[in-house]
């Protein structure tokens, strides 16, 4: 549903572009009716809407004045709605009231003086939205007032009490929120410190063990080391002993060798 003057480079939205829009819609919806029941207001005011000049299309004001409009609007006005509140039940025009947009159903109208106090009450008990006084008695499915509808239904002391009360309802719930955040920040804080202070006595922990260890070290350092093997290690004195004793064995053995080869000469001698 592009304009015609969106076409060209360096083309920006206005508001025609934006009627052009709103006609070409109004013409996809009329092409899904019947021909019985496509009036010929309607099809004049998609022409309007679509002029390919921008400057010949209608504004939204003007628009909204068109005779299609108007024949909604007169019967609008023409209609008679039972109000849903229980006290009432009364009998009012269409305009006289507020109704609600039921999803299941057709929509219960509340007229504009059980509509005011109904609000208020619904206001004092800090609700945030209100809704169609049959949603409380699971009659309705239809969503909450809009600010707009409120607003052209209700007077302007009963609106600002309403968006004031409202207003604090917002406040309160931002608090709370606020609160449950920095309830969980503060949670995820001290998990933080008792992680960091286990942390810390496995650091100590670990401290206190390689001290232990440089100071068995330098212990072991300082002390003169024992020989290893002292079954096997000879005193000095001993290792002299034991070298007298080896050349004694030397000698008589020698002596021994020489007795023997005297002998043997002697034996040949003889």
């Amino acid at each position: 549903y592009v304009a015609p003057e969106l076409r060209c480079e360096g083309a920006v939205p206005t508001s025609a572009t934006d009627i052009f829009a709103f006609g070409k819609t109004l013409e996809a919806v009329a092409a899904m009716l019947d021909g019985d029941d496509v009036g010929t207001d309607l099809r004049e005011l998609i022409e309007e809407l679509t002029v390919p000049e921008a400057a010949a299309r209608p504004s939204a004001v003007h628009a909204c004045g068109h005779r299609y409009f108007t024949a909604v609007s007169n019967w609008r006005r023409g209609q008679t709605r039972t109000c849903s509140i229980g006290a009432c039940k009364g009998q009012w025009q269409l305009s006289e009231g507020l109704e609600c947009g039921n999803q299941k159903g057709p929509p219960h109208f509340v007229c504009h003086e059980c509509l005011r106090d109904y609000v208020s009450t619904e206001a004092a008990q800090c609700k945030d939205r209100i809704c169609c006084p049959l949603v409380k008695l699971e009659q309705c499915t239809g969503v909450a007032y809009t600010d707009a509808e409120l607003a052209h239904a209700l007077p302007a002391e009963e609106l600002r009490g309403y968006l004031e009360q409202r207003l604090k309802h917002m406040e309160a719930q931002l608090v709370q929120e606020f609160e449950k955040l920095h309830k969980e920040t503060l949670e995820t804080e001290l998990k933080k410190l008792r992680s960091m202070d286990e942390l810390t006595r496995e650091v100590l922990s670990a401290r206190r063990h390689v001290e232990d260890e440089l100071l068995n070290l330098k212990w072991r350092a300082a002390t003169p080391r024992r020989p290893t093997n002292m079954l096997h290690t000879a005193l000095p004195h001993q290792v002299a002993l034991r070298k007298g004793s080896t050349q004694n064995r030397k000698r008589a053995d020698e002596r021994t060798i020489i007795s023997k080869e005297s002998v043997s000469k002697r034996t040949l001698k003889v």
